[in-house]
């Protein structure tokens, strides 16, 4: 449960930093101010997904392989969004403002929907399997990272 309140809490603080740059879109939606969104969204996405994939690796095995993949590829589809949003702020493109905001509008909708499926589906099976491990103990190995050790 530990794990998952650490990543509660991230999740709470990037909804916190959407609801904002969401309403900054809807306010004022001026490039200066959406580029440095993208970027302050950017870094503190990659720390918390990073923060995610090293949290939850351990008990990756235990949770089933549809969510597991499901989760994996979201993450790629949002670094890759931001990432070609800022690569053309970096090339100072000039897109039109509601080109932007579209992309932005629909990737913050997609963040509140992915974080809110690991809150209800994802973090549900990684506090299940913490239980079945007693404290203190090693995080068993999935059987093909144990075999690869044992060769």
């Amino acid at each position: 449960m530990a794990l998952t309140a650490d990543l509660k809490t991230d999740h709470a603080v990037i909804q916190q930093q959407l609801d904002l740059f969401e309403e900054r879109l809807r306010t004022s939606p001026r490039q200066p101010a959406i580029e440095g969104m993208c970027h302050s969204l950017t870094r503190l996405l990659e720390e918390h997904i990073r923060k995610e994939e090293q949290l939850l690796a351990p008990y990756a095995h235990r949770i089933q392989p549809e969510l597991r993949s499901r989760t994996m590829h979201d993450h790629a589809d949002e670094r890759t969004l931001l990432r070609d949003l800022n690569a053309l702020f970096a090339a100072r493109v000039k897109l039109p403002t509601s080109t932007v905001a579209l992309h932005l509008f629909r990737l913050i909708d997609e963040l509140r929907e992915h974080m809110a499926e690991e809150e209800h589906e994802v973090f549900p099976a990684v506090e299940k399997a913490e239980e079945e491990v007693r404290p203190g103990a090693a995080v068993p190995l999935p059987p093909l990272i144990t075999e690869q050790m044992s060769a």
